[in-house]
């Protein structure tokens, strides 16, 4: 079994709301990028907008 955990990209905030700083929202392109064409069984993620906004 092979987990990978990725925490959220940058965001202007720790609330639930805070949406992806500009930084951040680069970061999540290249994150797709760089996990394009891998498969994935599960994704667990956080209700929170920057965790959502990150995949």
């Amino acid at each position: 079994m092979k987990i990978t955990a990725i925490r959220h990209c940058k965001a202007e905030g720790q609330e639930s709301i805070a949406p992806l700083t500009i930084e951040g929202e680069q970061q999540a392109i290249e994150l797709a990028a760089y996990l394009e064409g891998q498969h994935f069984d599960c994704v667990i993620s956080s209700p929170f907008k920057r965790a959502i906004d990150t995949h």
